[in-house]
């Protein structure tokens, strides 16, 4: 991951550990649950299909704090989170007490993440729209079709677009999009920081495709009670 971005992130989780604010949802808001209801609505959908592992290992690339990782895990499965925070990491670690979940430090987007093996479930949690780089995001599809076991389900979930330009002139007033890239002004020396790839959900797809997976499941929900993004669900396979 670019190492601004990671920056970006890493002072992020130091907020929150300083403020004892247990993830990145209740970061945004303190009325918010640990997961957003969207999320959580997908995997309710997606648990029951045929095609879904009944149990197995579950590894969540890019897992925050864990909320998650460790909701999945209470279904059956023995899990481990990557962030490339280690700040999150401390806090994931701090927050789980079930002996079959662990947590690893590592760049979702490097090579060093192959050597955690195969997985029956792979999640994206949150995660792809943080990586901006079209090469990086290409090794992130890369890495997770390595991951990947025979069988083995790759859960995406994503901000995306199009975006609702009143929301976001209302909404996001310290940041701009240009080319599909949000930038966000840092505090310091009101420069823009590039934080978040907001592609449109046709080209998320593509993306997903391109990475030679087969969509089983996907869906597209448009911006709504004031959000100016979309989100993109998709469960795929090799």
């Amino acid at each position: 991951m670019d190492r601004k971005i990671h920056r970006y992130h890493e002072q992020a989780y130091q907020k929150m550990k300083a403020s004892g604010i247990c993830c990145w949802e209740k970061l945004l808001s303190p009325q918010n649950k640990d997961i957003d209801g969207k999320s959580k609505r997908f995997l309710k959908d997606v648990f029951p299909k045929s095609w879904f592992p009944k149990k197995g290992k579950v590894v969540e690339l890019g897992c925050g704090t864990g909320p998650i990782l460790r909701w999945v895990c209470k279904k059956g499965f023995s899990g481990l989170g990557v962030d490339v925070s280690k700040t999150a990491i401390y806090l994931a670690k701090q927050q789980t007490k079930e002996g079959n979940i662990h947590f690893k430090k590592a760049d979702v987007c490097s090579d060093e993440i192959k050597k955690f093996g195969k997985f029956d479930v792979i999640i994206d949690g949150h995660c792809l729209h943080c990586i901006v780089s079209v090469t990086e995001r290409r090794r992130f599809f890369k890495n997770a079709s390595k991951l990947l076991s025979k069988d083995g389900i790759l859960i995406i979930m994503t901000m995306c677009g199009p975006i609702n330009k009143d929301e976001f002139i209302k909404i996001c007033r310290n940041s701009k999009i240009s080319n599909n890239i949000l930038y966000s002004k840092m505090v310091k020396n009101n420069a823009y920081m590039p934080i978040r790839k907001i592609l449109p959900w046709k080209n998320i797809v593509t993306e997903i495709k391109k990475a030679g997976l087969d969509i089983l499941l996907s869906r597209y929900i448009k911006p709504y009670r004031g959000d100016p993004f979309g989100s993109l669900m998709i469960a795929a396979t090799k």
